[in-house]
């Protein structure tokens, strides 16, 4: 059964877009007869036809056609789920989204679309949860679907850089970190501390991403870095107060890196006097 069959899916179709493709389709398919060797296709200087004199065969039209299509009905069906998720359906949304991430007929490949439905995915599940948790849990596809979303946020060390899926990937982990929904469970609570420092990478002084940070770190009791965030120059919190909140913790180099710079510890590091190069003015 097609769960998008009582859609009209044509309803969100992006003209513009699929006019322009079918468009640079139909110019390459021309331009295409009077080639011997077509050099803009990947790996051309791989194949044994185009090293030698003979011409290279024309792909099939039906191919391209076919897949075309299917990129086509694949962005139709992610306009109408974003449809729903404008209009409020979040359940809509999210059972959509989910079908159209584990469907066969889903396109892979240009990592785009794989994470704008992965997204929605997320942000379907964030909004239920804010509408009526206990409705969400207690519903019988929680157990199917629960562990399938927690998968689905892990999944941000796949798209390293798209930060707002990272972001979104933080919000999941620690919500479900606080609020043990079985069989759901994030055993690690540290685990909800690497996405939003993968999303501040990029973007060090984007103020959501700060405050995720923050409420993450109040989760892991790191109080006096939740503080220094705030205040990264602060008299109340000294360098060494939060060089000692940073022991138990399990980072990365560039993990650190971050953590450092939006608590201010690397600018302090930095400004520290070093010995080799002072200068003994007696020796003058």
């Amino acid at each position: 059964m097609d769960e998008f069959a009582d859609l009209d899916i044509s309803d969100y179709e992006d003209d513009s877009a699929t006019l322009a493709r079918r468009a640079r389709i139909e110019a390459a398919r021309l331009q295409a007869r009077d080639y011997s060797a077509k050099l803009e296709e990947p790996e051309w200087y791989l194949t044994s036809e185009t090293q030698s004199s003979s011409p290279s065969p024309i792909p099939l039209q039906e191919d391209h056609g076919s897949t075309s299509q299917l990129k086509d009905l694949h962005r139709r069906k992610i306009f109408a789920i974003q449809h729903h998720y404008l209009q409020r359906s979040y359940l809509t949304s999210l059972n959509l989204a989910l079908i159209l991430s584990n469907g066969n007929s889903y396109i892979r490949g240009d990592g785009s679309e794989d994470v704008e439905v992965l997204d929605l995915i997320l942000r379907s599940f964030l909004k239920l949860w804010e509408k009526d948790p206990e409705g969400l849990v207690g519903a019988g596809a929680w157990k199917e679907q629960g562990p399938m979303i927690v998968e689905i946020a892990r999944k941000w060390k796949n798209y390293r850089g798209v930060p707002t899926f990272s972001f979104t990937a933080s919000k999941v982990l620690i919500l479900l970190s606080t609020n043990p929904s079985p069989p759901v469970a994030v055993e690690n609570p540290q685990e909800t501390l690497s996405p939003i420092l993968n999303a501040l990478k990029l973007h060090l002084t984007q103020s959501r991403y700060l405050a995720q940070l923050e409420r993450v770190l109040q989760f892991l009791d790191r109080p006096v870095l939740a503080k220094a965030l705030t205040n990264p120059n602060g008299p109340e919190v000294t360098m060494e107060d939060k060089r000692k909140a940073f022991e138990g913790l399990i980072l990365t180099e560039e993990e650190r890196w971050t953590l450092e710079e939006v608590t201010g510890l690397r600018a302090e590091v930095q400004d520290e006097p070093q010995e080799d190069h002072l200068r003994d003015v007696r020796s003058l």
